[in-house]
């Protein structure tokens, strides 16, 4: 998609302001603005006119989560909240904000949305809800799912990848990361990967 700039800059950014603070997910090269509303990110390649990388098509009405943008090539990208609407808990390539809610509800667009608006909303979701979640890797099968996890107050706990490999982090008592490891034989066994050792400076 092909958009004429009458100025010359590299970027150029669509924004609404708005009395509520952003919360961006990890998309590509978010800028970190407060209270201001991105709707599309447009990038002017030098004399070869401008493209629209990233259109931010939904977002939830709590702390302006990005529920669903599409990318340059109209791919469909979802997130999925939880942790009171904190934390970005799925990524969902190749789908709609849509057909998430209508798997989550078994059909049922509006009941699975409900659904998805409840689990945002807690301070910490269920084992069951991480397995609806993570049913939709088999409910979505042309979706590309990464799916993550959080340690309340402390850190992204697990992060399990498209090709369903998760990785585990590790603390100590102060919050501090001290191992890495990847999940093997089904998550199973854990191999240390890195491993972090703090010492006090003398």
């Amino acid at each position: 998609m092909e958009e004429k700039i009458n100025d010359n800059p590299i970027i150029k950014q669509t924004v609404n302001y708005s009395s509520k603070p952003v919360n961006f997910p990890p998309i590509p090269n978010p800028p970190s603005i407060n209270n201001i509303v991105i709707d599309k990110i447009i990038v002017k390649h030098g004399n070869a006119g401008a493209t629209t990388e990233i259109n931010i098509t939904k977002r939830d009405d709590v702390n302006n989560n990005i529920l669903q943008y599409e990318t340059k090539d109209n791919v469909p990208v979802t997130y999925l909240w939880s942790y009171k609407n904190q934390h970005l808990i799925a990524e969902i390539v190749n789908a709609t904000y849509s057909d998430a809610c209508k798997k989550m509800g078994n059909g049922n667009e509006q009941t699975g949305k409900t659904k998805l608006e409840d689990i945002a909303a807690k301070v910490e979701p269920t084992a069951n809800d991480f397995i609806d979640i993570n049913n939709l890797r088999t409910q979505l099968p042309d979706a590309m799912i990464t799916t993550y996890k959080y340690k309340p107050l402390v850190g992204v706990e697990s992060i399990t990848d498209s090709h369903g490999i998760t990785t585990f982090y590790e603390y100590d008592s102060f919050g501090r990361l001290t191992d890495v490891k990847i999940g093997e034989n089904g998550g199973n066994t854990k191999r240390n990967i890195e491993k972090y050792i703090y010492n006090y400076k003398q």
